[in-house]
């Protein structure tokens, strides 16, 4: 999944999927993607979310300025963009929502529960760190933290935000139209729900031979609170979960 980049100067049939990276720090976002060929790139837009699926070659590009990977798409899809600045929802097949009933704590859980607008709880910013994303709680800065050695048998907790701990890093995998396969990017398990899609039930992470793991994101209209607006003081690494020494 990546953004679109066009230029006058490609040939017909031509667009660069890619995304805003940082290479070293937050100053240095820049934009990198591949050059693609698809017969949907005439009917593109810069800066239009599309996912993707194409057989790559290494061919002489000029951009390169040499031999570089080249994309021959087979689909090209409209997205859902993930925005850094909106707040969503979490909502299973069912219907419901996660919610982590706004607990302070670190290592309480997450549960499925009924869709309610005045539920902060509810509310999940979901943060981009590299090519992954850390999903947290922006009214009491918890986030999805998983351990890797128990991960299966345990429901997940949420503990204090930071992008770089691994335990809290998930991989969003486009699976139609808003809705999302997320899977924990260490543990490689899916996010999903026991014993039943309803209310009161705690969210594990389950292999893919027990779950889809597939989630749809319902943007919102609520607010960040003010300390959240740029994204910066709550991402620092704070203290550390007893899951990082299992």
């Amino acid at each position: 999944t990546g953004m679109v980049l066009k230029s006058p100067e490609f040939p017909k049939n031509y667009f660069v999927p890619g995304r805003m990276a940082m290479t070293c720090c937050e100053a240095d976002m820049t934009f990198l993607g591949f050059i693609c060929k698809a017969r949907e790139a005439r009917n593109l837009e810069t800066k239009q979310w599309v996912k993707v699926r194409a057989k790559i070659a290494y061919e002489f590009w000029p951009d390169y300025d040499g031999v570089g990977p080249v994309l021959y798409a087979e689909s090209v899809e409209p997205a859902q963009e993930i925005k850094d600045n909106v707040l969503y929802k979490i909502v299973s097949p069912s219907g419901l929502v996660l919610d982590n009933r706004l607990n302070t704590d670190n290592s309480s859980n997450v549960y499925l529960a009924a869709d309610a607008k005045e539920s902060k709880g509810q509310y999940w910013r979901l943060m981009r760190y590299k090519d992954l994303y850390v999903i947290y709680n922006p009214f009491v800065n918890k986030s999805f933290d998983i351990g890797t050695s128990r991960a299966i048998e345990e429901p997940i907790g949420v503990w204090d935000v930071s992008r770089a701990n691994g335990n809290q890093q998930w991989v969003l995998t486009p699976k139609g139209k808003d809705r999302y396969e997320i899977k924990h990017n260490n543990a490689q398990l899916l996010l999903s729900f026991k014993p039943a899609d309803k209310a009161g039930s705690k969210v594990y992470t389950l292999p893919a031979s027990e779950t889809d793991g597939v989630w749809r994101l319902k943007p919102t209209s609520e607010k960040l609170p003010p300390e959240n607006v740029h994204g910066k003081a709550c991402l620092l690494y704070t203290s550390p979960s007893p899951r990082d020494r299992q």
